[in-house]
């Protein structure tokens, strides 16, 4: 299990990390987050990515971005050929508005069939920061998602794992998650999780806890 910090040593109202502070800075709203392709029969799933996804939003924008920003999260999407080895794949709904407030996150089925539901969260945590790099303008590209801007500036870095929105989304992803945890009381075998991620130890579904 994780070393989770006492509530007296990390208030969590005014902790940060890097440039974000994860602290949510208004009243949640009800109409902002939409979700798609989660079954009736996963319940808590789906009303834990509906509650972490606005979390997520309030933690991580201005409260005037807040306000403005819609996301719909489509779970058990077709990827086509070009995102045939992603998992998630996040993009605005006009590619076109250097601020846009409309997004669409698809999570696609052929990696859902393999996710346990604390790997689903931790992809849509990763999603949701995107959402927050188009919606400030930091991030900027095309439809054909074969040119982008970081920063203003046009960035052609080739590896994933070196393209700076990548590295800001993997390193918020886990955090984002974490402090979501602490907030809602989710029991341990969260913070088990948030270490391994892809081991066995963490195949524990949300289902097995009784509190949301």
């Amino acid at each position: 299990m994780a070393n989770r910090p006492a509530s007296s040593e990390m208030p969590l109202t005014c902790f940060h990390v890097g440039v974000a502070r994860f602290s949510p800075r208004t009243a949640p709203r009800t109409d902002n987050i939409t979700v798609e392709g989660i079954g009736p029969d996963k319940p808590l799933l789906f009303a834990h990515v509906k509650s972490f996804a606005d979390f997520a939003l309030r933690t991580l924008l201005p409260k005037a971005t807040y306000a403005r920003v819609n996301v719909h999260i489509r779970a058990g999407s077709t990827a086509d050929e070009v995102h045939s080895s992603d998992d998630a794949v996040t993009g605005p709904v006009d590619w076109n508005k250097a601020y846009p407030s409309s997004f669409v996150i698809d999570l696609f089925d052929q990696s859902m069939a393999m996710m346990n539901d604390f790997e689903l969260l931790l992809i849509v945590s990763h999603e949701l920061v995107h959402v927050k790099q188009f919606a400030l303008g930091h991030l900027r590209g095309r439809s054909d998602r074969i040119f982008w801007k970081w920063m203003s500036r046009e960035c052609r870095e080739p590896n994933y794992w070196l393209q700076p929105w990548e590295v800001e989304a993997h390193g918020l992803e886990r955090i984002l998650l974490h402090y979501y945890a602490l907030m809602a009381e989710i029991p341990s075998p969260f913070d088990r999780f948030l270490n391994l991620r892809t081991t066995s130890d963490a195949s524990v579904d949300l289902h097995n806890s009784d509190r949301l």
